[in-house]
């Protein structure tokens, strides 16, 4: 009898032993193929950060994008996204791009809303914006002082005509003073010749 029962919990517990290795074969397929994509994208991620240090920022938002592509709504897809925003973002990036990085970070607090990096990307965005506009202040400056700069030489330019005119005008005066004290000299040696011909000829009237 006990035998019996013993053969009846061996057959039991090998049942459930099948079932529960079954149904792990069975979870363990369906799961698969989303574990091998998060590492897939952790890889990527770890590849892009790497060559962000680099300085290889093409190279860094591509593997950035391939861990997107494999968790595009899930995890690590946050850190893809966020990745990718610091590097559009980023100062030595030639190819830097605000409203790109700006897309990124707001798609992130769209798409995963719980993400541990909401408040960063919430962070880089009005940083980015307040640059944005400190830029577009420089720019209107830097307009205003290149039309001051360019007034400025026109008024120069116009100054140095006049300066010229001055001077042409100022050595014509100087001629014509010149002019008129000869004009005075021979007028005043005119005058006494009158005087020297005019006592002749009292003289002359005298004597006869």
């Amino acid at each position: 009898m006990d035998g019996r029962r013993a053969r009846i919990k061996k057959h039991i517990f090998l049942y459930h032993a099948n079932l529960l290795a079954i149904l792990l074969a069975l979870f363990g397929c369906a799961a698969t193929p989303g574990v091998e994509r998060v590492l897939e994208a952790r890889n990527y991620l770890d590849n892009s950060d790497k060559l962000m240090i680099k300085g290889d920022y093409a190279d860094a938002l591509k593997e950035a994008g391939e861990a997107l592509k494999r968790c595009p709504n899930s995890p690590p897809g946050d850190r893809a996204l966020y990745q990718m925003g610091l590097i559009w973002a980023h100062p030595k990036n030639l190819e830097r791009d605000s409203e790109r990085s700006i897309g990124c970070f707001q798609m992130l607090l769209t798409k995963f809303p719980d993400s541990g990096l909401t408040g960063k990307a919430g962070m880089h965005i009005d940083t980015i914006v307040e640059l944005n506009n400190k830029d577009k202040e420089i720019r209107d400056l830097k307009k205003s002082v290149d039309w001051l700069v360019k007034r400025l030489g026109n008024c120069n330019r116009a100054a140095s005509r006049q300066r010229k005119e001055i001077n042409v005008q100022t050595g014509i005066i100087g001629d014509l003073k010149k002019t008129v004290a000869g004009l005075k000299d021979k007028l005043i040696t005119l005058k006494r010749i009158d005087f020297t011909i005019e006592e002749k000829r009292r003289k002359h009237l005298s004597v006869e």
